[in-house]
């Protein structure tokens, strides 16, 4: 496969989702120009690196939280994101956010890159993050692309619901007031080839 128009989607999947026969997903983002565009970035500019690194975990964060709504009113939901490098199979949703886009046809389980899922002890603590973010009338995750993952251990509410910040430092607006559930769970990582000790792990049998 011609590595030049290859993509990285970062893919929003809910743990049932990896008992089917294929992926399939509404739900997808790509750093493509329209995504760099929305976080300030000219025409003509080409993150790297570091740089490159940030927005590419923003992308990843961003597909979690809406795989996160998709299970709202879960008693125990778990957030579950694939990511595949693709040159076809997807197609922009211009009525979407930026950079986002949608699995045109099933994706096959071969050609996920790698698995970023919640631990079995999250599930609680997200449907807290839910009930307060509805007691609290917060955007839902897909109804706000602006939200940006920091770069650290544990991923911040705060961050998640605030708008976005560029890479010029443009400051945010105050996020509401979550001190109370301060902390989302960090993401943990699997190899696209250890299907299986992902299925067991969001089982809750690591």
């Amino acid at each position: 496969m011609s590595t030049h128009n290859v993509k990285r989607l970062y893919i929003s999947l809910t743990p049932e989702a990896l008992n089917e026969a294929a992926l399939n997903s509404e739900f997808a983002l790509i750093v493509d120009k329209n995504f760099l565009s929305s976080r300030g970035f000219s025409p003509e500019e080409e993150p790297r690196g570091e740089e490159l690194e940030i927005l590419e975990d923003e992308a990843l964060y961003r597909a979690a939280a809406d795989s996160l709504e998709r299970q709202n009113g879960s008693e125990i939901p778990r957030r579950v994101v694939a990511v595949a490098e693709l040159s076809e199979g997807f197609e922009a949703l211009p009525e979407g956010e930026a950079g986002q886009y949608r699995l045109t046809r099933p994706l096959q389980f071969s050609e996920v890159v790698s698995y970023h899922v919640d631990e079995p002890e999250a599930a609680s603590y997200l449907v807290e993050y839910l009930q307060a973010r509805g007691d609290l009338d917060l955007p839902a995750p897909n109804e706000s692309p602006e939200l940006l993952s920091p770069g650290d251990a544990s991923k911040s509410l705060s961050a998640e619901v605030s708008p976005e910040v560029s890479h010029e430092g443009t400051a945010p607006l105050a996020p509401p007031d979550l001190s109370a559930y301060s902390e989302l769970p960090d993401l943990l990582w699997f190899d696209g080839t250890e299907l299986d000790l992902v299925r067991q792990f969001l089982a809750g049998r690591p």
